[in-house]
């Protein structure tokens, strides 16, 4: 049996173990900084592990079995500026269905002829889009306590940037990565629901509507948001309005301290979660966010546990410090 485990290094591992002893499993993958995330394929007859993803600031398909290394180095060839999913392969494995994650050209099908060691262009699953859509950048920033934080900001089109040379030394890599504008930015904090949850380098409706409008869009994974290893998540126990708050105010700090956004003209907005984080900012913060916009967020804890049937006990852990 193949499990994610984090018991051991905080992050989820790759393990195989005997379904009847846990005990004697073997650890087949450790991640960096992101975790082992989805997008498993098995051969169809024999069950070996051949692809996995994992997930940082982009989604990376790792290679387990030697049989189809040169394939995946083959699709990774076949569109550099896209980050490469297997979605399925025919039961001969013989033919690829792929797609390549990029916020400018959100999942287009490509099929792989594994004999011909070719692949074709099938169909672009949002066409309407191309052109309107920009890049994801990822990047990771510390908050005031040390802890790393990983963060994507987003541009309107044809934002002019700055060429590494012109900053200085400290700031040369956010240059480099092309995410320091010529002039200050309009700025969204757009903050994910769950709080168990992450942004991730893909397409968003809403990201793409603000930055056709004329604004950066910073999205963060703070503390309690998953996908990042235990601790990130265990972070952010007892935190909602505290520390998972201040996480979103670094980001904010760090982009004016790079010059990304303007500080008199940065606004907040989510649903869930994020709307609850976005009243935070108003009532706790409001010299920090001009404006916000709550989308279906939570607006007293007391209520939510109240209402909450299952898993009380685990939703307690979580707020009782709060309460």
């Amino acid at each position: 049996v193949y499990w994610i485990w984090g018991e051991d290094t905080g992050k989820g591992e790759l393990i195989v173990a005997p379904f009847s002893d846990f005990s004697k499993r073997k650890v087949l993958h450790t991640p960096t900084a992101e975790m082992v995330k989805h997008n498993f394929h098995f051969h169809p007859k024999d069950r070996t592990l051949l692809t996995f993803s994992e997930y940082h600031h982009y989604i990376n398909t790792v290679c387990f079995h030697h049989s189809d290394r040169k394939d995946v180095q083959y699709l990774k060839r076949f569109r550099p500026t896209g980050h490469l999913q297997i979605l399925d392969k025919s039961q001969d494995m013989q033919t690829w269905l792929v797609t390549y994650q990029s916020a400018e050209n959100p999942n287009d099908a490509i099929v792989y002829h594994r004999k011909l060691k070719s692949a074709e262009f099938l169909f672009d699953m949002k066409p309407d889009l191309k052109g309107y859509i920009n890049t994801q950048i990822g990047f990771d920033f510390a908050a005031r306590d040390g802890l790393m934080i990983q963060a994507y900001i987003s541009f309107p089109p044809n934002v002019p940037l700055k060429n590494p040379d012109s900053v200085p030394e400290k700031d040369r890599e956010f240059a480099a990565q092309k995410m320091i504008p010529q002039n200050q930015q309009k700025m969204v904090v757009l903050v994910h629901g769950g709080p168990e949850s992450r942004d991730s380098f893909e397409y968003s409706s809403e990201n793409g509507l603000l930055t056709s409008r004329g604004y950066a869009v910073m999205q963060v994974n703070f503390r309690g948001s998953s996908g990042f290893g235990k601790r990130l998540t265990n972070e952010g126990i007892g935190e909602w309005s505290r520390k998972m708050h201040t996480d979103l105010l670094d980001a904010v700090d760090f982009a004016v301290s790079k010059g990304i956004a303007n500080k008199s003209a940065i606004a907040i907005m989510g649903g869930s979660y994020g709307g609850y984080a976005t009243l935070v900012g108003l009532t706790f913060t409001p010299d920090t966010f001009v404006c916000g916009i709550d989308i279906v967020g939570l607006s007293n804890l007391t209520t939510l546990l109240d209402a909450t049937v299952v898993d009380k006990e685990l939703i307690k852990v979580e707020y009782v410090d709060l309460l």
